[in-house]
């Protein structure tokens, strides 16, 4: 079952952010929030993996005194009795590791990823995380932030994409939330040679390869509970023979799915007489079925000037 979209908005922070009541005494109270000046924060570094890729969060180390050179405003920030400032810092990476098909079926630059830090029974917005790697500096907002906290409490960072959250531990560092696992533990694409291609009455030389890959997150479409499986085929057909004449393919149209659907199919390249469509099912199909009409114009024997000719072959997916 799919679960319906649900965008987040997040607040964005000024780049000089001062919570009311933070001044240059300990006036301020758990939650407050300030910006840092430019420059990483030195901590410990968690990983959450969202679809757009691996998102580091730092950690620094909690202080009593936030100086005039650490907060964007210029001045001294001291913690109330009993609390700590605690600085936070994160940027989203490219994880080289994941297959370059999933990364791109997942990464949805529309969507931002936001955080709240919760620190007892406070709960704090940090900001949010670039859509992508490449996403313009001056459009990105958050960290570095320093938040006042209880020194005594319990402190997780939630991280939000699209309506689901990830919740991150920074005492323990565990990650925990209903996709958590389905992002960080991707069974790999399965790329073959396509079976033969056939159809009635008609013969082509057929170089064809088909990739099947199963994803949680589907860029354009959302979260969906049992995940997404994709088809990708790409094929290359010059000519076909019908009826004792020969065809230059002129034009190719896919009709490939799962489980004998044949809706849904989009190009994702055609070049001259290459083709690559992709397709995909909410769930786990069992039978990969492949399809191509082509239009081809004789170049050789007796017949019409004109013709077109279906082939087709279907795969059996563990």
């Amino acid at each position: 079952m799919q679960t319906k979209r649900a965008v987040t908005t997040a607040m964005a922070l000024a780049v000089v952010l001062l919570a009311p009541g933070c001044g240059g005494g300990d006036d301020g109270s758990v939650g407050d929030l300030v910006g840092g000046s430019l420059g990483e924060v030195e901590g410990i570094e968690h990983v959450v993996v969202v679809p757009n890729g691996p998102l580091t969060i730092v950690v620094g180390e909690a202080k009593g005194l936030l100086t005039g050179s650490e907060a964007a405003d210029g001045r001294e920030h001291v913690a109330p009795e009993g609390t700590e400032w605690v600085p936070l810092d994160w940027r989203l990476g490219i994880d080289d590791d994941l297959d370059p098909l999933q990364r791109t079926l997942m990464g949805d630059p529309s969507q931002r990823t936001t955080l709240e830090l919760v620190a007892g029974v406070v709960t704090t917005t940090l900001g949010d995380a670039p859509g992508s790697t490449s996403t313009p500096a001056e459009s990105r907002t958050g960290g570095p932030v320093y938040v006042i906290v209880a020194t005594d409490s319990a402190r997780v960072v939630e991280v939000t994409f699209d309506g689901v959250t990830a919740s991150l531990d920074l005492g323990t560092g565990q990650v925990a939330g209903e996709r958590a696992e389905a992002l960080t533990d991707l069974a790999p694409p399965v790329s073959a040679v396509c079976p033969p291609l056939a159809g009635k009455r008609v013969t082509a030389d057929v170089a064809c390869t088909y990739t099947v890959a199963t994803v949680p997150y589907l860029s354009g479409e959302g979260w969906a509970e049992d995940g997404w499986t994709v088809g990708q085929v790409e094929t290359r057909i010059d000519s076909f023979e019908r009826a004792g004449a020969t065809y230059d393919v002129r034009a190719a149209t896919d009709s490939s799915g799962f489980d004998g659907s044949t809706t849904g199919s989009t190009v994702v390249d055609e070049r001259l007489t290459s083709l690559v469509t992709r397709f995909f099912v909410d769930g786990t199909p069992t039978r990969l079925d492949i399809a191509r009409t082509l239009t081809g114009l004789r170049a050789d024997g007796r017949g019409p000037e004109d013709a077109t000719a279906e082939l087709s072959t279907t795969v059996e997916l563990d």
